[in-house]
């Protein structure tokens, strides 16, 4: 499992991605140093570029490059709720949607309740910021 939540925290991949992230390519210039995954999205088929940030390659390097444990993405799902649980983070908050006739809704629950495995995609954009 934490093999699957770094790999979506710090690449933004789709859940159906997880296991085609490797750090197989390597790039280098005068600034940068970094390896990143290249790879066919399950969903739209097209080619896709994922930087692997330092926290996901250090995981890499200690499991010898070896692929996340397969489960299922329902399995995922519950296995992150219960960690949110465990870590005792409760705090409410709402979150806005768009409902099926194009209006703006509100919802508020406790956070763990609106956890999933598309926290990754959510969550790249702080990452990389670091």
């Amino acid at each position: 499992m934490k093999g699957k939540l770094l790999t979506l925290l710090f690449t933004g991949c789709r859940y159906s991605d997880v296991f085609k992230i490797k750090p197989r390519h390597y790039y280098s210039d005068e600034d940068t140093d970094f390896y990143y995954a290249r790879y066919v999205s399950e969903k739209t088929n097209g080619d896709i570029i994922a930087p692997i940030l330092k926290t996901l390659s250090d995981f890499h390097a200690e499991n010898e490059g070896q692929r996340p444990y397969p489960i299922t993405g329902v399995k995922f799902n519950s296995y992150v709720i219960e960690l949110i649980e465990l870590i005792d983070i409760d705090d409410e908050v709402t979150l806005s949607f768009t409902n099926a006739l194009g209006k703006k809704e509100y919802e508020t629950k406790e956070l763990f309740k609106f956890v999933s495995f598309h926290i990754g995609r959510r969550s790249l954009i702080t990452n990389i910021n670091k």
